[in-house]
């Protein structure tokens, strides 16, 4: 299933850290995408599409079982947190601004 038929997928027009995200065609289910994976261990992320919000213009929609969320008021230095405030993040990286680390 494609990522913009998943309800409550998150989006973001843009990345904190690009060299964090690899971009590839993906021509599966006989349309093409462009299938976002993690630059450290390939797994998929999501999809990258062209129909987002300004500045940008694209619209990252990525599972958010591979985010790690921080608030907007945290230290560069501090771990994402997960919600329960164990500051142990799913993943490596947060979301601040329409835009995501990953």
């Amino acid at each position: 299933m494609c990522c913009f038929c998943v309800p409550g997928w998150p989006s973001f027009y843009d990345l904190v850290k690009e060299e964090s995200v690899t971009v590839t065609d993906d021509f599966a289910y006989g349309m093409h995408r462009v299938e976002t994976s993690c630059s450290q261990c390939g797994s998929h992320l999501g999809h990258l599409f062209d129909d987002g919000p300004r500045p940008t213009g694209k619209r990252y929609c990525i599972n958010s079982a591979s985010l790690g969320f921080q608030s907007a008021s945290a230290s560069a230095s501090s771990p994402p947190s997960n919600g329960d405030g164990t500051g142990a993040g799913a993943g490596p990286g947060g979301a601040v601004g329409g835009k995501t680390e990953l």
